[in-house]
């Protein structure tokens, strides 16, 4: 493994983009992606990294870091230099706004941890302690300069979240009373660019330096192509990433969903440890590629090839998952991944998929046994009919009925 780096002085480039987000994902993706296309494609280019929640002055700043690949027994190290600073815009607001002002900063990658900004019943909070307020403000004060705007590269997995992000930048200024001339200013001067990130990001480290472990395979498609980034050969560009996120939320997400709730009921705590657990990881791999993948809106081949190195990742304990972690609203995980497949399914077969009901009858059993305290026990707890309430699933559910009462009988 080479030397650790020591934090000190980042290497000189010019500030062309602001990170908003510090937290692990923002490091382990955003910074990689910058750092990567200095060190391929000699983009020179540098960031300014935002903080993601108000945070201590005191508290030790890391813009310099490590990203630890493993493969095995083999250990290599990514030095990440290209973070000049790290602002608390929550803290020090001016230093903050004052970004607008460079004419060389033309992009923003945003990848905060949680959407501080919105509030219980579902609106935008009208404070300015968010990042979505940040955001809002450093474009209004370029739209007072005349200035060009930003593309906005959205690095969170969520379906065409340009939109949302662009609607919601709406309603903040609505509510925060700014003219209409902005929002035609931010139409006109903003492009936003949704991207899809395949790979995973683990634990931070912080001793001396800070270092964080991240996964060696990494898919980055945008569905448009950026001007800061263009020339890096490892982002793809593909107008329509409907694909890839059927991918992922189907066949990732729908793997993960089918195993959870039976690991952990044979009290299995981690995903690599699942997945050389022959009997155990058979439920997993005949869910995907016997129920999933042939009912799913994608490319056969493509989805199976998909498939095939997913699984090889996940026998990697270098980022591993903890199921007691990925249990958190595993009810609502599954209502989104597996729900729709399972309905698929039927319509092509005429018959339900066992394995992903087995996984269904897990994950009910799993909270019956389990203290999971999250959104979708409460609403379980509550519930007069588990299989009819569409509070839980989106609809009613009582045809799997039978099926699951089959295999109440087989476990006793």
């Amino acid at each position: 493994m080479k030397k650790k780096i020591t934090i000190s002085e980042v290497v000189e480039r010019p500030i062309k983009a602001v990170i908003f987000g510090d937290n692990g994902y923002a490091r382990g993706v955003c910074g990689r992606i910058l750092q990567k296309a200095n060190d391929e494609n000699n983009i020179n280019a540098n960031a300014v990294m935002i903080r993601d929640n108000p945070g201590d002055k005191n508290i030790r700043q890391f813009n310099r870091f490590n990203l630890l690949f493993k493969r095995g027994a083999k250990e290599t190290l990514m030095d990440v230099n290209c973070i000049n600073e790290i602002i608390d815009g929550f803290n020090d607001y001016n230093r903050l706004s004052a970004l607008a002002d460079n004419s060389e900063i033309t992009t923003v990658l945003w990848a905060p941890e949680k959407k501080n900004w919105i509030n219980p019943d579902g609106t935008i909070k009208n404070t300015n302690d968010n990042l979505l307020a940040q955001l809002t403000m450093m474009l209004f004060r370029r739209f007072c300069l005349e200035m060009h705007g930003f593309e906005v590269i959205l690095l969170l997995n969520e379906d065409h979240n340009g939109e949302v992000l662009k609607g919601e930048i709406i309603e903040y200024a609505h509510a925060r009373g700014l003219n209409m001339d902005f929002i035609n200013w931010l139409t006109m001067e903003v492009n936003f660019i949704n991207a899809f990130v395949e790979t995973r990001v683990g634990a931070q480290k912080i001793d001396a330096e800070l270092t964080i472990n991240v996964e060696r395979y990494f898919l980055c498609v945008f569905d448009k192509e950026s001007n800061l980034l263009k020339n890096a050969k490892f982002i793809a560009v593909d107008e329509e990433l409907s694909g890839y996120y059927t991918l992922r939320t189907h066949i990732y997400e729908g793997a993960l969903c089918s195993a959870c709730a039976y690991s952990l009921l044979h009290e299995v705590l981690t995903l690599d440890a699942f997945m050389f657990r022959e009997k155990l990881v058979k439920q997993m791999t005949v869910s995907v590629f016997e129920e999933i993948v042939p009912v799913i809106n994608v490319n056969f081949q493509t989805a199976q090839a998909y498939t095939v190195e997913m699984l090889q990742r996940f026998e990697d304990a270098s980022v591993t998952v903890k199921w007691r972690d990925y249990a958190e609203n595993l009810g609502d995980k599954f209502k989104k991944s597996i729900i729709p497949v399972i309905k698929n399914f039927y319509k092509l077969y005429e018959k339900f998929p066992k394995h992903l009901v087995f996984a269904l009858f897990c994950t009910l059993k799993l909270y019956s046994v389990m203290n999971i305290n999250d959104g979708f026990s409460t609403k379980l707890k509550i519930s007069k009919n588990i299989l009819k309430d569409k509070t839980l699933w989106g609809e009613d559910i009582s045809y799997l009925q039978n099926d699951l009462e089959a295999f109440e009988k087989k476990v006793k």
